[in-house]
C-alpha cells in the first residue's frame, strides 16, 4: 500500500522530540545538584519526562504517517509501548547520574536505552494488528537499530556532560536537545521506511484505539508532562539560586556579627562562644586549656605618628602573624584596639608558655607598612583552666590582669596569672 506523510505533523513530531530531550537534560542536572533522596525523584521525572516524550514523538508519526485504510490500535500494546520508553528512559539517566562515567557504563547504557528505544517503536506498530502483519526491509531495520543505539550513545553523553558548569550551557544545553531530539526521531521515520503494507491489507484493531481519540489522549499527557516536568525543573534552579543567595547573605551577615571587620579574626561574641564550648569538653574530658591576653607595646604612638590608616594596616599584619602562629586547633581572636586573645586548646603550661614566646617573638619583628618601618612588641597575660577560672568572664579577666602585671615589668614578656598574684 502506497503511504503518505501530514508534514505539519512530521514537524510537530520532531518538536516533541527536541522539547523530551530538552526537559530530560534538564532534569538530569538537577541530579548531581541535590540530595540523595532529591536525586531520585529528579531521575524519575526525568525518566518520565523523556519516556513520555519519545513515546509521543512516536505516535504523533504514527498519526502523520497515511494509509489508504482505516487505523486503530490496541490498548495493552500502546501501553506497553509507554512503559518501555519509560522503564528505557529510567535505566539510560541512571547510568549517567554516577559522578563518573566510565566507556563500559557508557556503552551500556546507550545499548539498552537504544533497544529500549527501538523496542517501544516496534511495540508500537505491532499495536496496529495488521493483517497480514508488517514486513519490514533488512536495510532500514539495521539502519534504525543502530540509529536508535548511536542517538542513545550521544544522549547519555551529553546528558553526563551538561551536568557540569561549562560556558554557554543554555546554548549548549539547546543544541544537544536538537541534536537528541532528531536522532529519535529519524530512528522513528527510519523504522517507518522499513515498513512494507502488503496490498489488500486490514487493520484488526480498527474499532479499537482509533487515531482521533489517540492524538487527543498523547497531546494531553506529553503536554502535560512535558509542562509540568520543565516547570518544575525551572523552579528548582531558580530556587536553588534563591537558596544560594540567602546562603551568601547569612554568611555575610555572620562575619558582620562574629567577626571582626578589619582583621577577619573571631570578635569577643565568638570567642565567648568557642571558649564556653571549649570549657564544657574541657571538663568533661579533665583536660586544661590556656587564655593568652595580648596588648601591643606602643601602639599608641605608631597612630600618632603615622596615622590611623597605617595603625589599621599594622592591626592586620599581627593578626595574620597570630594566626599563623598558634595551631589549627586553636583561635586567635580580637576583642578591639590593640588587644588579642588567643585561646590554647589541650596544653600544658609549659606549651603555653612556649607559644606565648612565639607569639612575642614574631610581632616584635620589624612591619614594612607604606614605606614606614614599624617596630612594637607586646605584653602576654596567661589563665590557665581551671586553676584561673572556670568560666569565661574569669579566665578573660585573670588572663587580662597578667597581661597588665606582664606590662608592668617589662615591655615584650609574658606572665601568668598565679605568678601575678605570687
Amino acid at each position: 500500500m502506497l503511504a503518505t506523510y501530514d508534514l505539519p505533523l512530521v514537524i510537530v513530531s520532531f518538536l516533541v522530540a527536541i522539547l523530551a530531550s530538552y526537559t530530560s537534560l534538564k532534569m538530569t542536572e538537577r541530579i548531581s545538584f541535590s540530595p540523595a533522596h532529591i536525586a531520585q525523584l529528579w531521575l524519575l521525572g526525568g525518566s518520565i519526562a523523556m519516556g513520555v516524550g519519545i513515546w509521543a514523538m512516536h505516535f504523533i508519526g504514527m498519526m502523520a504517517y497515511r494509509l489508504p485504510i482505516d487505523i486503530g490500535y490496541d490498548m495493552p500494546l500502546t501501553i506497553l509501548s509507554l512503559l518501555i520508553a519509560v522503564l528505557s528512559s529510567s535505566f539510560a539517566l541512571w547510568s549517567v547520574s554516577g559522578r563518573d562515567l566510565p566507556l563500559f557504563r557508557l556503552l551500556n547504557g546507550a545499548l539498552w536505552m537504544g533497544v529500549g528505544i527501538a523496542l517501544m517503536h516496534y511495540t508500537g506498530m505491532s499495536a496496529m494488528s495488521m493483517s497480514p502483519g508488517i514486513e519490514y526491509d533488512t536495510f532500514w531495520f539495521s539502519t534504525s537499530l543502530v540509529i536508535a543505539f548511536v542517538t542513545a550513545l550521544v544522549s547519555l553523553w551529553l546528558a553526563f556532560k551538561l551536568r557540569k558548569n561549562i560556558p554557554n550551557v543554555k546554548l549548549v544545553r539547546f543544541l544537544a536537545s536538537t541534536i537528541m531530539g532528531v536522532g529519535i526521531a529519524s530512528m522513528h521515520y527510519s523504522g517507518m521506511k522499513a515498513a512494507h503494507f502488503a496490498k489488500g491489507s486490514i487493520c484488526l484493531t480498527v474499532n479499537g484505539v482509533t487515531q482521533e481519540w489517540l492524538a487527543v489522549v498523547v497531546i494531553i499527557i506529553s503536554c502535560a508532562v512535558l509542562s509540568i516536568a520543565l516547570l518544575m525543573a525551572l523552579l528548582d534552579v531558580k530556587f536553588a539560586r534563591y537558596t544560594r543567595k540567602m546562603y551568601l547573605a547569612n554568611q555575610d551577615l555572620r562575619q558582620l556579627v562574629l567577626y571582626d571587620h578589619l582583621t577577619g579574626l573571631p570578635n569577643r561574641s565568638l570567642l565567648a562562644d568557642r571558649m564556653g564550648q571549649t570549657i564544657l569538653k574541657a571538663h568533661r574530658n579533665h583536660q586544661n586549656f590556656a587564655v593568652l591576653y595580648l596588648d601591643l607595646d606602643g601602639f599608641k604612638k605608631v597612630n600618632n605618628l603615622h596615622g590611623y590608616h597605617v595603625g589599621d594596616l599594622l592591626l592586620i599584619e599581627v593578626a595574620k602573624r597570630l594566626g599563623g602562629t598558634i595551631r589549627v586547633q586553636d583561635t586567635a581572636a580580637r576583642l578591639g584596639g590593640d588587644e588579642f586573645i588567643m585561646m590554647i586548646d589541650t596544653c600544658t603550661r609549659r606549651e603555653a608558655a612556649f607559644i606565648a614566646e612565639k607569639l612575642l617573638d614574631v610581632v616584635e619583628q620589624a612591619y614594612e607598612l607604606e614605606e614606614h618601618v614599624i617596630m612594637v612588641s607586646a605584653s602576654i597575660g596567661i589563665a590557665y583552666y581551671p586553676d584561673d577560672g572556670q568560666d569565661v568572664h574569669m579566665l578573660m579577666m585573670n588572663a587580662d590582669m597578667a597581661m597588665y602585671a606582664a606590662k608592668h615589668d617589662s615591655s615584650n614578656a609574658y606572665a601568668f596569672y598565679e605568678v601575678m598574684t605570687a
